[in-house]
């Protein structure tokens, strides 16, 4: 009974991981659809973090969008998060915020740590969620 769990949960897995490169090639389609325009644009980021974390995104202002695209290193405290089980309340003490840390750019590192309001540096309330490449697929210009 149990290894059929395990065929049926790898089975699952892979269907996921698929319809995830199928969503980003259908980003990278619909981008290309929209040709180049001259005027700075906002973006919203938004990584691939496992079912744990899905919705986590940062929308970006024009400025910050372009400086991140020319490879700055920007730290960016983001909306906040909560999961489904919560409302996000940006006045709550308690609430959660999301770090954002872009290290030179597209096609280079990302990390995104998630922070209570309490937490110092160095502290166990501060979990590191994402620590990998920006790429073209966690974007949508705007």
């Amino acid at each position: 009974m149990a290894q059929s769990t395990q065929v049926l949960l790898r089975q699952l897995i892979s269907m996921v991981e698929a319809q995830g490169k199928e969503i980003q090639a259908l980003r990278q389609e619909v981008r290309a659809l929209k040709g180049k325009d001259p005027t700075p644009r906002r973006a919203r980021i938004e990584p691939d973090m496992g079912w744990e974390y899905i919705g986590l995104r940062l929308d970006l202002d024009a400025e910050t969008w372009l400086a991140i695209k020319n490879g700055a290193h920007v730290t960016v405290k983001g909306q906040g998060y909560a999961d489904d089980k919560q409302r996000l309340d940006p006045n709550d003490p308690d609430i959660v915020w999301d770090y954002w840390e872009f290290s030179g750019g597209i096609e280079h590192r990302l990390r995104v740590s998630l922070a209570s309001s309490y937490a110092t540096e160095g502290d166990d309330d501060i979990e590191e969620i994402y620590d990998d490449v920006l790429s073209r697929g966690d974007i949508e210009e705007y």
